[in-house]
Order: C-alpha cells, then sequence, then structure tokens
C-alpha cells in the first residue's frame, strides 16, 4: 500500500490505495497471493485485460520473443515458419507470426527455437510461459517458455544465434553471463544490466562475474562496467594494423595521437568508453 506502479504494456503511472487478499485488507501482499489492487492516478480504461502492474522501470515491453517453442504431440496441426498464432501469455492474447529459426515445419511433438513477431506489445520476463492456439479455427497447438524477451530481429538458420539461444536455455549462470558480456562487445555492461537480461538475482551475479574477472575471461573497464577478453583481443588486433599501416605510411612520426587512435578504432563511441579500452591495452604493455 502506497507504492508507486506502472501499468504494462501502456507504461501508465499509478499509486496503490489499497490491497485485498480474498477480501481482507492487508498492507503488503506476496507471491503466490490472490490480490485485488485498488489504484489511483489512472484513467479508467486503463488498466485492461492482460496488463501488468510494475515497480517502474523494471519491466520493458516488446513487439518480439526469442522462445523455445513446442507444438503439442497430439494437436494434429503442423506450424509453418510465418504461421500466424494467437499468443497467451497470463491473461493477456496478441496475434503473433511464429519465425522459426532453424527449420521450414514444426511437426507435432517437436520443439525448435522461435522468434514471435506480435502485433502488440506485451510485457514479459525471461522464462514466463505461453501458450500458442491456431489462428483459426481457434485450437491450442502448443506453447514454450521465453528466453529473451526483449531481442533484436534474428535471421533464420545463423548459428551463432541458435548456440546464443542455447546458452540463454541451458547455460549454466556463469555461462549466460560471459556470453552478455561477449555480445555487449564496447557498450562495457553493469552487473544491474546484466541481471536483468540473464534473469539472476543481483548477488549471485556479483560472485559469478568475480569468478570470471578471477578467470580473465572478462576484464573491468571502468568502475563496475565489463568488457570480453575476446572482444579485448579484437580490439588489439585492429589497433595493430591500425598502428602498423600508420608507421610504415609515416615512418618520421614518433607514433599516432591517442585521439586519432580511438577515433578510427571506436567510431561513434563516447570518449570515456573508448579510452578505458585504450587503457586496458596500454596496461597489457601492447600499447
Amino acid at each position: 500500500v502506497g507504492d508507486s506502479v506502472e501499468i504494462a504494456p501502456e507504461m501508465a503511472e499509478g499509486k496503490i490505495r489499497n490491497l485485498q487478499v480474498h477480501g481482507v485488507d492487508t498492507q503488503m501482499a506476496y507471491a503466490g497471493q490472490r490480490v485485488a489492487v485498488n489504484l489511483t492516478g489512472l484513467k479508467k480504461t486503463v488498466p485492461d485485460r492482460g496488463c501488468a502492474v510494475i515497480k517502474p522501470g523494471s519491466e520493458k515491453t516488446s513487439l518480439m520473443l526469442d522462445v523455445r517453442l513446442r507444438n503439442l504431440k497430439g494437436s494434429g496441426r503442423i506450424i509453418l515458419n510465418n504461421s500466424q498464432v494467437h499468443l497467451f501469455h497470463g491473461s493477456r492474447v496478441v496475434l503473433a507470426k511464429v519465425v522459426l529459426l532453424d527449420r521450414d515445419v514444426l511437426e507435432p511433438g517437436e520443439s525448435c527455437y522461435a522468434q514471435l513477431r506480435m502485433t502488440e506489445e506485451v510485457a514479459t520476463r525471461i522464462g514466463d510461459r505461453f501458450v500458442v492456439r491456431f489462428y483459426s479455427p481457434m485450437e491450442t497447438i502448443g506453447g514454450g517458455v521465453i528466453l529473451d524477451d526483449a531481442p533484436m530481429k534474428h535471421k533464420r538458420n545463423v548459428p551463432a544465434i541458435l548456440e546464443s539461444l542455447r546458452i540463454r536455455e541451458n547455460g549454466s549462470g556463469k555461462d549466460k553471463l560471459l556470453h552478455l558480456v561477449q555480445e555487449s562487445r564496447f557498450n562495457l555492461p553493469d552487473s544491474k544490466t546484466l541481471a536483468a537480461k540473464a534473469a539472476l538475482d543481483e548477488s549471485v551475479v556479483a560472485k559469478e562475474l568475480a569468478e570470471l574477472l578471477a578467470e580473465g575471461a572478462i576484464k573491468e573497464a571502468l568502475s563496475g562496467r565489463y568488457i570480453a577478453k575476446e572482444t579485448l583481443e579484437l580490439a588489439w588486433n585492429t589497433a595493430q594494423t591500425l598502428l602498423t599501416e600508420f608507421h610504415a605510411e609515416n615512418p618520421l612520426l614518433s607514433g599516432m595521437k591517442g585521439s586519432e587512435l580511438r577515433q578510427k578504432l571506436y567510431r561513434g563511441a563516447d570518449a570515456k568508453t573508448a579510452d578505458a579500452v585504450l587503457n586496458l591495452l596500454q596496461e597489457e604493455g601492447k600499447l
């Protein structure tokens, strides 16, 4: 009671005036309880069926989801690439297109990685379950679990994308965090961002990051912000090529200006991030 909340996916702001659990007033509600929420500060049209009451800024909405999709053994229907389905998540129902990422047809009893592209934004979390029903006639054909709640648009049959989804589904916490840092490349994610993307508790993330740092798999480029060892090696290979060419073309100069190297290496990146990466290379004695 008294908490400020957002109503997703509309992201309207409101406040909790009163809470009840089975008709009895309560000051606080917990996971697993059936709760009636009296909200203030909202228009009468909000919330709609399927909306979620969330802590402000705790969830993002998306028009796409990466999933493990299963076609029920007894569905009697095949799911073709680009099929239209009804997606049921919680009490929300939206139309979605199914993009099968490693095949053209999903037969009854089979499962695969897929991307669902919706006609309306939904607020979900990694690990949420969903149901899909055939577009027409309306009958249940399968469902699955959400692996990424805000993915980029994927091309089909790309090994790197399939491997990324395999890690999201079956990898350990450490595997997921390393993969996310690798995917972030020069964006230098912090622990809070990584915890949200990996759907892990921040205390677990702190422990796993400490182990990855000790192993040398990642580096702390800025305070609390991380870069993968392989990304740093990529930066060094590119820098080495640029510097070798510069010295060959300018034998009388002592070296390239740091600002020039930064611009050629990280065009469009902010100076603080680029300098942090160059400093790491300098600390390793490479620059």
